[in-house]
């Protein structure tokens, strides 16, 4: 995966991004049981990128001959010499350049974070919390693990389900509930949240889809746009497992605007209200209470109530919550009531039946009819093992807003408006970190607890989390002597994800044939980041800085490459600055939408305001997939929302009963 070579280019790189600093331990990593897997779980182009980038970053100093300097490699140098090339890197006007510093500084805070003595020092403990809560019993019997059934599985049923997340879960439950005969395939397995030990480089490989490594592309044509991280999920219960379980109602003005606008039937907000009680109720959905909102959060609460600012405790989908602020990564004693630990249950009491480690790869149709799907069967170590054909009466698609398209495409079929993969929609977010000058211990309490909705109507909504330290450190343009620094700090940390809705950008889902190196069988998710909302972002990051200054923040960390740090006295700096190119930021996004989109007409979109594909009468889309463009919010009270009225709909309409 990585050899000795570069490994040694990523300890002398981390050895000057991450000097010794009090207690911080040297810099040194070395590539165990659990790098190996974290590497093997990422994509071949990632790999490939990491690889490249150390090979560039170890000949870069040969050039110095063109400066009339002794040529040299990279572990050559001293540290200082090491420090003083990768900031030259960092502060490049050539973006190429500046990806190099991020991925290097990306990959060696990953492994470096994930030591024990790094923690210590830090003085960074995460608790696994003690008696797990109880939730609806699942019918063990009727979750099967495809790699122990032999290499070959046929599947009979009325309706089969492909996809397991808040989508697909939803759709089984109700259907079942209903009497259907229900399948759902998935391509992860159970969750077993208590093994992992809220521990990124053992949670990743496991429950994330390439390892958290999945990132957007520049559209061709396009160049220098940047490469924005959008992880997902992939076990039973798909990203509810791994999502910080907040729940927003679709807003009432998006819904009118899907009704007026695309002209939607049944999508208004009287129609739409009793999906969201009855997903509300199923879920437990309530605010946040005081007790497990954090010291950290309650700072931004204190600058916002300063400041006259409108905020709130977030909604959630909890019971028992001890505020491990692990929600991320799988919540070791059930509390966040993901779907393998509600709406899993309820269906396989219903008989339902789960096939876990099974990924779809072809589908078989007459005409208007699809009537077979199939594909692999693979065990946990994703090897596959065997094969499997599915026959049915409907079909339901809720592999997600990259993997549903990505399916369609791989196949060419439902796909006669040319709409399948594009209206991409990912609200970029960015992450600001306030420092103080008292200990906040951000990892205790939910760590997605608070919104302050000053801005919403803009489409900025800042949100309090607290992201683990190899996520947290990555996030920004420090290295150094400051990067050491905010290591030492993180126990002063608290933040804020600055999530932007949508105006003008937009991305695509593009399908490679088998036969392109690297990147055919997996999804390309082109993404371009529009002037309209990296103004509204740098208005957030203004906006979050603010907050902060006024409950007394020291400083702030940005992921703005201008002010990587922030001091009050910046702050009438920052708002002048009127534009920004987008890839001068580090982004992220978790909520990808749109790519199968509702529309009344056939040509405008993939599915009709049912959720019923425009070109096959028994395929149905059950995920964010067919949203008509930004839902604004977290959408997963959205998915399951739409997800309840398209069963009921396929049960009043088939009615196979």
């Amino acid at each position: 995966m990585i050899g000795e070579k570069r490994l040694e280019v990523l300890k002398k790189a981390g050895e000057a991004l991450i000097p010794p600093e009090g207690n911080l331990p040297r810099y040194d990593v070395e590539v165990d049981e659990r790098v190996e897997r974290f590497l093997s779980r990422s994509p071949p182009h990632i790999r490939m990128t990491i690889n490249l980038s150390l090979i560039f970053l170890q000949f870069l100093p040969l050039l110095r001959i063109f400066m009339l300097k002794k040529p040299a490699l990279f572990t050559s140098l001293d540290v200082d010499e090491r420090l003083r090339l990768l900031e030259r890197l960092r502060k490049s006007r050539f973006f190429i350049f500046r990806m190099v510093f991020v991925i290097v500084k990306l990959f060696a805070i990953a492994l470096y974070a994930a030591r024990k003595d790094v923690e210590k020092a830090m003085e960074y403990s995460i608790s696994t919390g003690g008696k797990k809560v109880l939730s609806p019993e699942i019918v063990r019997e009727n979750v099967i693990e495809g790699y122990k059934e032999g290499k070959d599985v046929r599947i009979r049923c009325d309706v089969l389900v492909i996809g397991s997340g808040a989508g697909g879960a939803t759709v089984a439950k109700e259907l079942a509930e209903k009497g259907f005969d229900v399948a759902v395939i998935e391509e992860g397995f159970m969750p077993e949240c208590d093994k992992l030990g809220g521990e990124m480089l053992k949670v990743t490989p496991e429950l994330y889809r390439d390892a958290g490594m999945t990132f957007t592309i520049s559209p061709v044509g396009l160049a220098f746009q940047p490469s924005i991280l959008l992880p997902t999920g992939i076990a039973l219960g798909g990203t509810t497992v791994v999502n910080e379980g907040t729940c927003f109602r679709t807003p009432d003005e998006v819904l009118e605007r899907w009704s007026s606008d695309f002209g939607l039937e049944g999508v208004d907000p009287k129609t739409m209200s009793k999906y969201f009680r009855r997903v509300e109720k199923i879920l437990n959905v309530h605010p946040v209470s005081a007790n497990l909102i954090g010291e950290a959060a309650m700072k931004v609460a204190l600058g916002a109530e300063r400041l006259g600012y409108s905020y709130f405790p977030l909604y959630k989908n909890t019971s028992g919550c001890e505020g491990l602020g692990l929600c991320e990564f799988c919540c070791p004693i059930d509390a966040k009531k993901a779907m393998h630990l509600s709406y899993i249950p309820l269906a396989t009491q219903n008989g339902a039946r789960f096939y876990t480690g099974f990924r779809a790869r072809w589908m078989e149709f007459r005409g208007r009819r699809i009537t077979k799907v199939g594909g692999e069967v693979l065990n946990r170590e994703r090897q596959v093992v065997g094969r499997f054909v599915a026959e049915f009466r409907i079909l339901v698609l809720a592999a997600g807003a990259i993997h549903t398209p990505y399916l369609l495409l791989k196949n060419g079929i439902a796909n006669s408006s040319g709409m399948v993969g594009r209206n991409l929609r990912i609200h970029p977010a960015i992450a600001v970190m306030g420092i103080f000058d008292e200990v906040l211990n951000g990892w205790e309490g939910m760590s997605q607890s608070l919104a302050v909705k000053e801005f919403a109507d803009e489409g900025i909504i800042l949100e309090t989390t607290f992201a683990p330290p190899s996520l947290a450190f990555a996030g920004n343009w420090l290295a150094g002597k400051e990067l050491s620094e905010l290591f030492l700090n993180y126990r002063k940390a608290s933040m804020v994800g600055v999530m932007i809705g949508e105006d003008d950008s937009r991305g695509r889902v593009l399908a490679m044939p088998d036969f392109v190196p690297l990147l055919g069988k997996t999804p390309l998710v082109q993404y371009k980041v529009g002037t309209k909302d990296v103004q509204k972002a740098m208005k957030g990051l203004v906006e979050t800085c603010r907050i902060y200054f006024a409950a007394g923040a020291e400083e702030v960390v940005t992921p703005f490459l201008d002010f990587p740090i922030v001091r009050k006295e910046d702050l009438e700096t920052l708002e002048r600055i009127r534009y920004v190119h987008p890839n001068r930021i580090i982004w992220s996004a978790y909520h990808p939408q749109g790519t199968c989109r509702m529309s009344t007409e056939p040509y405008n979109g993939v599915v009709n305001s049912y959720c019923r594909s425009h070109d096959f009468e028994n395929l149905y889309i059950a995920d964010a997939s067919i949203f008509p463009d930004c839902v604004r919010v977290n959408p997963m009270i959205s998915i399951m929302a739409f997800a309840t009225r398209t069963a009921e709909h396929i049960a009043e309409v088939e009615n196979v009963l």
